[in-house]
């Protein structure tokens, strides 16, 4: 039986450049998504590799917020909504990110990626994350533009 396991790292800024650089849209893409297409088409080009993989750095729990790019964190679990297009978008906060329809996006992406499914433009997709995204709290549709600290603390 295989345990999903969260780990986290950092990495050299040139390195994550060189990983972005792989990538047509790395913003909507994210990390994670580049890694497992480089890595899918690494075991499509070797099948007969051993993919056995060991870790041998120490475990930690997984984390309860999911921290943006930016540093801006967002609780794992937070259920989110929006309305577009006459649609009722769901999505939901990961320790990876906005998991939207299967897919992981930092938080701007992620609304690009539902406009673009309820047949936006690339133009009328683009649009602030933060003030797309809605959760209720207290039986009250708040975006999550509430949960960053204001600007300049």
């Amino acid at each position: 039986m295989s345990i999903p396991v969260m780990v986290q790292t950092s990495l050299p800024k040139d390195l994550i450049l060189r990983l972005q650089a792989k990538s047509e849209m790395p913003a909507v893409e994210g990390l994670a998504g580049i890694l497992s297409r480089i890595l899918d088409d690494h075991d499509k080009a070797f099948p007969n590799q051993n993919k056995r993989v060991v870790l041998s750095m120490p475990v930690h729990p997984e984390p309860k917020v999911f921290t943006t790019q930016r540093g801006f964190e967002l609780p794992v679990g937070l259920e989110l909504f929006a309305e577009y297009g006459g649609k009722h978008l769901k999505a939901k906060v990961t320790t990876g990110g906005i998991e939207y329809k299967g897919r992981t996006y930092e938080v701007s992406p992620s609304a690009f990626a539902a406009k673009k499914d309820c047949g936006a433009s690339d133009t009328a997709a683009s649009t602030n994350g933060w003030k797309f995204w809605m959760f209720k709290k207290d039986g009250r549709a708040q975006f999550i533009d509430v949960l960053r600290p204001p600007v300049g603390r």
